[in-house]
Formats: structure tokens, C-alpha cells, sequence
């Protein structure tokens, strides 16, 4: 092996390794914005079923507080022009469950990074690897690099 092709290899080492770098980032934020999106939405959900909640109680309060005086009336008459003023209390909607579920969300993602995460760690440890290379795009072995080792340089 010459200095020039030592040379040549290592530069090519650096820009496969800093190509590799600048996607693992990119994946990184756009899970990190994946999450934050996911965590807006289940905020936003969570406040529109809080609100729901604290107009049924104020209605019911509401209710509460016309029964009580309802309750009061000395006399059949008056109690039946009390009940006329009164309305139908609303049927309480059923509490919906939200969307978001925190441990399930992103095992799927979540088991990805990790997979990968070990093979990083596998290729790392292993050593070099020439038979079978890494197809980021495909995530299985193929011949890309091959074929980069046969370019004359």
C-alpha cells in the first residue's frame, strides 16, 4: 500500500464516517420532533378534555344549586312553577381516553434505536467488516462498498 493510497483511504474512511455522523444526527432530530409533536398533540388533547370537564361541573353546580332551592318550595304550586324554570340537566358525556399512551408510543422507534444502536456497537467492536457491508439505506448487507473498493482512485 503506498502513501497515496493510505492517504486516499483515510479521507474516504472520513467523509464515509462524517456522512454516517450527519445522518445519525438528522434521524436524531427528527425523532426528537417526532416526540415533541406527539407530546403538543397529547397536551392539546389532555387541556380540550379538562375544559369538557370543568363546563360539565360548572352545569352540574349550576343544577346543583337550583335543585337545592327546588327542594326548598312551601307549596305544590310553587313547585311546579320552580320546575318549569328549570331544565334538563345534560347527560354527562362519557370521559374519552386519550390517544396518547406514553410506554407504547414509540416502542416500535424506540426498539429501532436500539437495534441499531447494538449493531453500531457490533460493527465497532468487531473490527473491520470488507465481505459484508452496511446498506444504510436498505439496512442490510450489500455490495456498495464493494463496488466503491473496485473505483480507481
Amino acid at each position: 500500500m503506498t502513501v497515496r493510497s493510505a492517504r486516499s483511504a483515510a479521507e474516504e474512511s472520513d467523509t464515509i464516517f462524517t456522512e454516517l455522523i450527519r445522518l445519525i444526527e438528522l434521524k436524531r432530530f427528527e425523532v426528537r420532533e417526532l416526540i415533541k409533536a406527539q407530546e403538543k398533540t397529547a397536551v392539546g388533547e389532555a387541556e380540550q378534555l379538562l375544559e369538557k370537564i370543568q363546563r360539565e361541573i360548572a352545569e352540574l353546580k349550576k343544577n346543583e344549586t337550583e335543585l337545592d332551592l327546588l327542594s326548598h318550595t312551601e307549596g305544590p304550586v310553587q313547585f311546579l312553577q320552580s320546575c318549569q324554570s328549570l331544565h334538563a340537566s345534560p347527560a354527562l358525556s362519557a370521559f374519552p381516553t386519550l390517544n396518547a399512551n406514553p410506554g407504547l408510543s414509540f416502542s416500535l422507534a424506540m426498539a429501532a434505536v436500539s437495534d441499531f444502536k447494538g449493531l453500531l456497537h457490533e460493527v465497532c467492536q468487531g473490527g473491520f467488516v470488507t465481505n459484508s457491508p452496511l446498506d444504510p439505506d436498505k439496512g442490510t448487507c450489500s455490495d456498495a462498498l464493494t463496488q466503491e473498493e473496485d473505483k480507481p482512485y
